[in-house]
């Protein structure tokens, strides 16, 4: 009997072609497979691969970006409703399926809300999705914008295909017959306790915390060892599966678990030259495999697919999938298709997801046309609705739009140390005030944190209210040492709390960055230091949109330095007025992406 291995260079060709077999064996169990690359010849090769291999996979089905969710769900067709005169349903993308695997194309631009709609209408209908896949395309490189973190947990496998060719991932001799002969012995394969345990303990490793990669792994291991001919799976099968399955959820670099006495047994076994594997067979010739050196080996095979920098992309990816959804927003844009807020007029549209209707605009547009319609209708075969008082088009509905604006959130943090507090103070009174003003027109808030001593204060928490804001300022206080690590974090937590809320944040330093107290309230220069950095690399972390004033009489490098590490527009003003520090906000705030 031929047995069939995974491939041993883990070439991009082999492990495509590996997955789609994988996939045609266990069927919708694993859910899919998320393809990096863009949709081209090769993606097309690889699903005529995946549906070869299956008798009941046809052909694929694509879904394309900006799909509705009334278009996912069987849903009311408005235009034949309103023609016929008689209630006509449509199907939806799903169920017109049928089972074939579905094309999600540019996921990476997808949210979370139509990932979750699109699982939802799938889970409503078992019966008619059995063996259905999902392959969810994303446009960018690997290390760009990734898909919605529910695409990630419900599909099992992530593959690129930068780099290859159509001919590369096209149908290799007799798998059809193999995949045939694993999905009839697929039922019957057995996975010991040991190897399901060493999954899990490697998952943990990893860094994984949802159970569902664990079970999809376990899931892939009895499919490859199907795949390979076996009855029961293998280590190598548990290998296979650790490096497609747990490798591209991984969290955290494993780290190294063996112990002083491990280490000290490696080392003499360097010294005397021989090897651990070599010393076994001698004394005892061929043992099984414990539990302890499965774990180890699975953690080595998911480790050998980790890239190097996996930490600083992880950190990279989660900054800029923040910074793009909170720092380029604009408070005063017109959110698109809002269904709240002030009206601004009516247009065209469909009541299910352009808008609410607008009942008198509608009839509105269509009663200049009813004398026309009744006589148009009368010797058409939809003379029923002729009956009608109003006769409606699918072209006379209009919907009401609405402008919607985001709150906005100015938090202003200030140097309230030093002999020459008193001059900062009066010019960020002086700036507030004028920004304030702006921003109570525009239904915008301010706060105000000082920092000094031993901790920041918070003078003014969010509000438009100009009363309350003026008298904060008069109160506020000055002198004493620099906490600047706990303004930066203090004004960062008021930006997370309106973040939370739905509101857009710009975060103002005006400090000169000399640092003498560290985040636990202690003088110490160089731990300061390294407490604001720390905390200004936070802020840049939340993708909160930030300005760095030095305030400074003599310019260093150490305002620069917290800026960069914050992400913030760096503007240096030593002798800034009141007015020139507002015109700095005004040109730093939020634009649209």
């Amino acid at each position: 009997m031929t047995t069939v291995t995974a491939p041993s260079a883990w070439d991009p060709a082999s492990e495509a072609r590996l997955i789609a077999a994988l996939l045609a064996i266990a069927g919708n169990r694993l859910g899919g497979t998320i393809v990096v690359g863009s949709a081209g010849e090769v993606v097309h090769a690889w699903l005529a691969l995946l549906c070869g291999l299956r008798s009941d996979h046809s052909k694929a089905m694509y879904v394309p970006i900006g799909t509705r969710r009334e278009q996912l769900d069987d849903s009311l067709d408005l235009a034949a409703t309103l023609s016929s005169g008689r209630r006509v349903v449509q199907r939806g993308l799903i169920d017109r399926a049928s089972g074939q695997p579905l094309v999600l194309l540019g996921v990476d631009r997808w949210t979370e809300s139509a990932a979750a709609h699109l699982f939802s209408v799938y889970d409503q209908r078992p019966q008619s999705n059995v063996g259905a896949l999902f392959v969810a395309v994303e446009d960018g490189a690997a290390d760009e914008a990734k898909a919605p973190k529910l695409l990630s947990e419900r599909l099992a496998f992530r593959m690129s295909i930068e780099g290859l060719v159509a001919d590369q991932v096209c149908m290799p001799i007799d798998w059809v017959e193999r995949v045939t002969s694993a999905r009839r012995n697929y039922p019957s394969v057995t996975c010991p306790q040991a190897v399901a345990s060493s999954i899990v303990a490697t998952a943990a490793a990893l860094g994984i915390a949802s159970s569902r990669a664990d079970l999809m792994a376990v899931t892939v291991a009895c499919a490859h060892a199907a795949w390979c001919q076996r009855d029961t799976v293998s280590d190598g099968d548990a290998e296979v599966a650790a490096r497609l399955v747990l490798a591209p959820r991984a969290r955290c670099v494993p780290a190294d678990n063996a112990g002083p006495e491990e280490t000290a047994r490696d080392e003499q076994e360097n010294t005397t030259g021989q090897s651990a594997s070599e010393r076994k067979q001698d004394d005892a010739g061929d043992v099984e495999t414990s539990d302890g050196d499965l774990q180890e080996r699975l953690v080595e095979a998911a480790a050998a697919a980790l890239p190097p920098d996996l930490l600083a992309k992880l950190g990279a990816a989660t900054g800029r999938m923040q910074a793009d959804s909170h720092y380029t927003r604009r408070s005063s844009r017109p959110a698109k298709r809002a269904r709240h807020g002030r009206p601004i007029g009516t247009a065209c549209g469909d009541p299910r997801h352009d808008g609410p209707l607008n009942l008198l605009a509608t009839i509105e547009r269509a009663a200049p046309w009813q004398s026309f319609r009744r006589k148009v209708l009368v010797s058409s075969p939809t003379a029923p609705l002729a009956h009608r008082r109003v006769i409606v088009m699918p072209s006379d509905i209009r919907v009401t739009r609405f402008k919607n604006v985001s709150p906005s959130l100015a938090i202003f943090a200030v140097d309230a140390s030093g002999s020459s507090a008193m001059h900062r103070m009066s010019e960020a009174k002086g700036a507030v005030e004028l920004l304030l003003s702006e921003c109570y027109v525009r239904r915008e808030k301010v706060a105000l944190v000082a920092f000094r001593g031993a901790r920041a204060e918070v003078l003014l928490s969010p509000t438009f209210a100009l009363a309350r804001a003026r008298r904060a300022l008069s109160s506020l206080p000055g002198g004493g040492a620099t906490p600047l690590a706990s303004g930066i974090e203090t004004a960062r937590t008021l930006a997370a709390a309106g973040r939370s809320g739905g509101q857009v944040s710009l975060l103002v330093m005006l400090t000169d960055g000399r640092a003498n107290i560290d985040a636990c309230g202690v003088a110490n220069r160089d731990r300061a230091i390294d407490d604001a950095m720390a905390a200004a690399r936070r802020v840049a972390l939340d993708g909160t949109a930030a300005v760095w004033i030095d305030t400074s009489s003599a310019l260093s490098g150490k305002s620069a330095s917290l800026a960069k590490a914050m992400a913030a527009r760096y503007v240096p003003l030593p002798n800034a007025g009141a007015r020139e520090i507002a015109s700095a906000v005004r040109s730093s705030r939020p634009v649209p992406s």
